[in-house]
């Protein structure tokens, strides 16, 4: 949980509280991958009120990021 926090903190997560509608906030997630490649959104499954939310390149396939759940937005 402690990296998913930094990467928050560093701005590579996006996080907000369960009340917040994802689609309001959507378009103002950065894109530190490349600006040409497709990318998808990941959520991070912590055990608080917040969800966490990133990109990756569109053809990765994450499951956990140190033991913390993963899966793809849809």
């Amino acid at each position: 949980m402690l990296l998913v926090f930094y990467l928050t903190a560093e701005g590579y997560i996006l996080q907000f509280d369960w009340k917040e509608d994802f689609e309001d906030f959507r378009e103002h997630m950065k894109n530190y991958w490349s600006k040409e490649g497709a990318t998808k959104i990941i959520t991070f499954e912590l055990d608080n009120d917040q969800m966490y939310f990133a990109t990756i390149p569109a053809g990765n396939t994450v499951h956990d990021l140190f033991e913390v759940p993963v899966k793809e937005y849809q």
